[in-house]
């Protein structure tokens, strides 16, 4: 463990001094970053300054009269990291310090919805979760009005419902849990358990599930599960890659989510069971793997797994999330990258791009986080921010 230690420190090292920051955003900005810190300072007990990172935050939302709403990139994540230190202690309760952001999520949210926008990353799900973070009897009205709308939008078939997004002009089912309808199953179990139009709820999530498990394919020996298809496809390609962004492990953590908060042990199964056939997927040319990032590269891989681990004591996932560790390590070779990382920019179809990303999603405030994840004997907390936990 005392490589994945060193490295840690190293990434730490290499964040904490970098200072000249224009991006305040979670997944590739400072939120992000500030995140990380907060997980390294609780692992080893030190106490490197935030607040003034989180000021530079504020200043660069109010400095920005076109400031983005979206969870990725814009106010929305920033918002979630505020109530995630909420939850853990670190910020008062009482101070409503973002209350006064909420309405415009809250319209930017609607106004996706309204046009089949329901993109998790940058568009109105990944609003709708940031704001079920902080319900009270003043905005669960205005939540309940979201699922409404939702149902309305929702498409039926002989294999269960859905949703559809427009991808080249034309309209088709996603199951990545970046940008499809993973996370609006995510979204709708967490309304669930907050007791928010349990009926309505329930009914979209049986029935999106159903839906889901419709395209099965039992015979793959890549995914079990297709990714992106028109809604006229009848065999969709499950031939995707191995990450966190796309294909089955996204697949398998809603399956997981959904099973446990409502109970249903053939969802927990279903997970378990994509998880295995995940375990036996350790060619990174076939995967096209070629980066440590969380977003899809070994990371993220390797943080899926040790969730699993965690989830349900069962040691090949701890054996997989070791192996992915590994690999994570020897993606450290660029003499140029920021402690050896480099993010691999659409370099599996012949666009040789590397780049230096200090970020959540892409960089090394990713890479770290679930390194420390690894190191710690406690389950981590803060991979809600990816839907993870």
């Amino acid at each position: 463990m005392k490589d994945v230690e060193n490295k840690v420190h190293e990434i730490f090292n290499i964040i904490s001094k970098r200072v000249e920051i224009n991006d305040f955003s979670l997944l590739s900005g400072e939120t992000g970053i500030i995140l990380f810190i907060q997980q390294y300072n609780s692992f080893f007990k030190t106490e490197s300054e935030i607040v003034s990172r989180l000021q530079k935050c504020f200043d660069l939302i109010e400095g920005d009269s076109n400031v983005s709403l979206s969870y990725c990139s814009g106010v929305s994540g920033f918002v979630w990291l505020c109530y995630y230190f909420e939850k853990i202690g670190l910020i008062d309760k009482d101070a409503n310090l973002v209350e006064d952001i909420y309405p415009y999520i809250l319209k930017s949210a609607f106004l996706d919805i309204s046009i089949g926008y329901y993109d998790f990353l940058h568009g109105a799900i990944g609003k709708a979760i940031c704001l079920i973070k902080k319900v009270d009897n003043n905005t669960i009205s205005e939540i309940e009005k979201l699922i409404e709308l939702i149902d309305r939008n929702k498409m039926k078939s002989e294999a269960g419902i859905f949703w559809v997004q427009n991808h080249n002009g034309k309209p088709h089912v996603n199951f990545g849990l970046s940008h499809g309808i993973p996370a609006m199953i995510y979204f709708l179990t967490e309304c669930y358990s907050k007791k928010i139009k349990n009926e309505c709820c329930e009914h979209l999530v049986q029935e999106s599930l159903k839906f889901i498990r419709h395209y099965k394919n039992v015979s793959s020996t890549t995914s079990l599960y297709p990714l992106l298809f028109s809604i006229n496809e009848i065999n969709p390609t499950s031939n995707h890659r191995l990450c966190w962004c796309w294909g089955d492990l996204g697949v398998a953590l809603v399956f997981l989510k959904a099973g446990k908060v409502f109970n249903n042990s053939e969802w927990v199964s279903e997970a378990i069971d994509i998880m295995h056939h995940s375990s036996k997927r350790n060619d990174l040319v076939t995967d096209r793997i070629v980066d440590a990032g969380l977003c899809h590269g070994t990371s993220g891989i390797a943080h899926i797994f040790n969730r699993f681990y965690f989830e349900t004591d069962l040691p090949e996932f701890r054996k997989s999330a070791e192996f992915w560790f590994q690999e994570t390590l020897k993606m450290a070779y660029h003499k140029k990258g920021l402690a050896g990382f480099c993010a691999g920019h659409q370099v599996d179809t012949g666009m040789d791009t590397w780049e230096n990303e200090y970020g959540l999603l892409e960089g090394i405030a990713g890479i770290g986080l679930t390194l420390i994840s690894y190191l710690s004997k406690e389950e981590p907390s803060w991979d809600e921010c990816l839907l993870i936990s």
